[in-house]
């Protein structure tokens, strides 16, 4: 089970680039399905979450979404590895059977790695 202590930033980061990356305000992007917010959010995987309030006001906003993600891992994963937790966010409760998601985790984990080494330039400067 996830809890807010445990640092995903990494990983919360790396989705939201992918997501919405070249959406200049995130906060509004709207994907071809309906999807909302910078981590693109549907109606269903909110309502999934068990997050309280509405599918808006709980997606459109980074420090909310995150609460309905995990809400969502916290449901349907079962390793609780970041490789789930990216698949589900994007191939659904089954996203670790879809063999789709498999590019989405390789798209999210060269951002992450991206990131670590932006990290370790930034240290040696």
């Amino acid at each position: 089970m996830i809890h807010f202590k445990e640092d995903l930033t990494l990983l919360f980061s790396a989705i939201m680039e992918l997501e919405t990356g070249s959406e200049p305000n995130p906060t509004y992007a709207v994907g071809s399905s309906k999807e909302i917010g910078p981590f693109q959010i549907t109606y269903e995987y909110f309502i999934d979450s068990g997050v309280s309030g509405t599918w808006t006001e709980n997606c459109l906003y980074v420090d909310r979404s995150i609460k309905v993600m995990i809400g969502y891992w916290n449901r349907y994963a079962r390793q609780h590895t970041w490789e789930e937790y990216a698949r589900i966010h994007n191939g659904g409760p089954y996203g670790m059977a879809n063999p789709n998601t498999v590019d989405y985790w390789d798209k999210v984990l060269n951002l992450i790695e991206k990131q670590r080494q932006s990290e370790l330039k930034l240290e040696y400067k």
